[in-house]
């Protein structure tokens, strides 16, 4: 989280571990393409506001 600067990055690291938790059930569960799609649309959003410069 550091190299992303991430200004709390134990937020960040505990939010991006769940959304890949959630991707894994959710590969399962449905489309893992679809699942994979949603994954790279939100971690930008997750590191945008880990940041500082994005919605939270």
């Amino acid at each position: 989280m550091t190299a992303a600067d991430c200004t709390d990055s134990e937020h960040t690291t505990s939010v991006l571990v769940l959304l890949r938790d959630g991707a894994m059930a959710g590969g399962d569960l449905d489309d893992p393409a679809m699942v994979r799609e949603h994954l790279m649309r939100t971690v930008p959003a997750v590191l945008a506001a880990g940041r500082g410069t994005g919605q939270s």
